[in-house]
């Protein structure tokens, strides 16, 4: 297409992508595991092992990424749906992944998919408070699993010491 503006025009444009969320978003999600259902206040809370160092965004900008929640390889249905805080497990006030939202009746077990991850899921993770990274897995276009991306060790968070 630049070619053919030049041909046309006879001048090259500047022309810059941003790949973040328009291209990428989509393309990804987080998948966690519910260790915890309690309540709190008349608030249920669903702790989870997905916590703000693997995805800061609801935590950083209160960005929102639906939840699916997924029991025994299926999708659990969206019908009788409960308000629920889904929340990560570090220790922080601010750990929290998708606060007050009507979802599925959530067990321990379940697993929660976070989806639109993408565009500033990984590149936004950190090993904060000695958590380590998770793992990157693709699935390809004929339904493959390659894992891109070893999940991080105790021993490489202190490594870098």
């Amino acid at each position: 297409m630049l070619d053919d503006f030049v041909k046309e025009y006879g001048y090259a444009p500047l022309f810059k992508s941003e790949p973040g969320r328009y291209c990428v978003a989509e393309g990804s999600l987080i998948l966690g595991r519910v260790h915890a259902v309690k309540q709190n206040a008349g608030v249920t809370y669903v702790g989870t092992d997905v916590g703000m160092n693997v995805l800061v965004r609801p935590s950083m900008y209160d960005s929102w990424h639906d939840v699916e929640v997924l029991r025994d390889s299926k999708v659990v249905s969206r019908t009788n749906l409960v308000e629920q805080t889904v929340t990560g497990n570090i220790c922080e006030s601010g750990d929290i992944l998708a606060k007050e939202r009507m979802l599925p009746k959530m067990q321990r077990g379940d697993l929660v998919a976070i989806l639109d991850t993408g565009a500033y899921g990984y590149s936004m993770c950190s090993s904060y408070n000695s958590r380590p990274k998770p793992a990157e897995v693709l699935i390809t276009s004929d339904g493959k699993v390659k894992l891109i991306r070893r999940a991080e060790t105790i021993d490489d968070i202190l490594g870098m010491f």
